[in-house]
């Protein structure tokens, strides 16, 4: 009976396991989905106010929506199929985690059978250590899922750093040859595709990839909350800066700040993301030497009960 019992157990945190990878996995498909809402509008406004490139004279002075429309329409287009591919590649996977509810729900009506033919001083002694065990692989468990979604967001992260940091070396060296960039010929056509500011302009949208990517991670993880200035897109920013930067003030002031801004807020979040990780490890060293008490505990237990 104990073997039956710890059989039974022991397929029951399998169950858990996968149940709770499944949730998460529909957490970051829920939030993918809002993601690819706020891309759809996004698209939809650039699209009202596209423009060919090759219809842009020399010496003309495109309007704020036309110009983001150019540099943002094409970045946008592309990760929204990016977005799209890994929906479907997430949905595929959660076809690997159906039917682990019902055999939960199967495995503790034979737990419960199991129990009940127990002597009843017995029963209460093991369905109190069972409780227990319960409640600590659930805590164990989470602890675990949300230590890895943690670090591959703490990855993500840190990959929009250095997207950033490109982003502005790009910028330096583009400043550095300010006035041949802006004043040769058809400079417009080529800005977005042949030149520094076109790939400082990438970068930004790298960065915003990575930080979207942690964020869906973080979604997963419970008891994390961050301020709203910690996931505020950079490309967008950069972007309308940038038309400022030519047109306006003809200076790459607010670009450059716009980059600074978004390192300073991405080594911020890197660094409250670093602290809770290391909470969390604590966390988890604690929980893990009680579930190996408790193991031990019940595996004791359970051979006086086969020697009886």
């Amino acid at each position: 009976m104990a073997r039956k019992l710890e059989k039974v157990e022991k397929e029951l945190g399998y169950c858990n396991v996968k149940l709770e990878k499944e949730r998460r996995l529909r957490k970051q498909i829920e939030y993918m989905e809002e993601e690819c809402r706020g891309l759809r509008a996004l698209i939809g406004f650039l699209r009202t106010h596209e423009i060919a490139l090759s219809s842009v004279r020399a010496d003309e002075v495109p309007s704020r929506e036309s110009f983001l429309s150019m540099g943002l329409l094409e970045l946008s287009l592309v990760k929204q199929n990016l977005i799209q591919r890994e929906q479907e590649e997430l949905q595929n996977k959660l076809r690997y985690f159906t039917g682990f509810e019902d055999k939960k729900k199967t495995l503790e009506v034979e737990k419960k059978l199991v129990l009940r033919k127990m002597p009843p001083a017995r029963f209460d002694r093991v369905r109190r250590a069972n409780e227990e065990f319960k409640r600590t692989e659930y805590v164990w468990n989470d602890l675990s899922e949300n230590l890895l979604n943690l670090d591959e967001a703490i990855f993500c992260v840190q990959r929009s750093l250095d997207y950033l940091d490109s982003c502005r070396n790009f910028l330096l060296s583009a400043k550095s040859n300010y006035r041949f960039e802006t004043t040769r010929e058809g400079f417009l056509t080529e800005l977005f595709r042949h030149s520094s500011l076109g790939r400082a302009l990438e970068m930004a949208d790298g960065a915003d990839r990575n930080l979207e990517l942690s964020e869906r991670e973080l979604a997963c993880v419970s008891g994390m909350r961050f301020s709203s200035e910690a996931f505020v897109p950079t490309l967008v920013r950069f972007a309308d800066a940038l038309y400022e930067d030519l047109f306006v003030i003809e200076r790459l002031r607010r670009t450059v700040q716009t980059t600074e801004a978004g390192i300073a807020a991405t080594l911020k979040l890197l660094k409250q993301l670093k602290r809770k990780r290391e909470n969390l490890a604590d966390k988890l060293e604690s929980t893990e030497k009680v579930r190996d008490q408790l193991f031990s505990r019940m595996g004791k237990g359970r051979r006086r009960e086969m020697a009886s």
